[in-house]
């Protein structure tokens, strides 16, 4: 079923994806149209290392989202991926803080990318 707007997504179509999944916390991931179009973005599960990413929705039930908010991960928050190693832990950072997520939480948390030639480094400020 969802696969039909994917394919098919349009400009109008990701402008308002992106609006759904920018607005509060409560209403994230919840809806279908956040789903459609590259405006909704990718999981941050799939970046890799020294990806510098912006959240955008977080597609969990309301103890993880609140869970993810309570340690500063919401909508419109920028994050730099420091470890995506396979196995282990997940690292990311998010201004001066160093978050360890499990594999299924950074999964549910979709972002866009800021960096898109994939540049990595970049002096660890974030």
């Amino acid at each position: 079923m969802s696969e039909a707007p994917m394919s098919e997504g349009s400009a109008e179509g990701c402008a308002g994806a992106g609006a759904v999944g920018a607005q509060g916390a409560a209403g994230a991931g919840v809806s279908g149209a956040a789903e459609a179009g590259p405006a909704a973005g990718a999981p941050l599960s799939s970046m890799a290392d020294g990806a510098r990413c912006r959240v955008v929705r977080v597609d969990a039930g309301r103890g993880l989202r609140a869970h993810l908010m309570a340690m500063g991960l919401r909508p419109g928050v920028a994050v730099r991926v420091v470890k995506n190693g396979g196995a282990g832990p997940f690292v990311l950072a998010m201004q001066a803080l160093r978050l360890v997520l499990g594999r299924g939480m950074a999964h549910r948390i979709h972002v866009v990318r800021e960096d898109p030639d994939g540049a990595e480094g970049g002096g660890g400020r974030e």
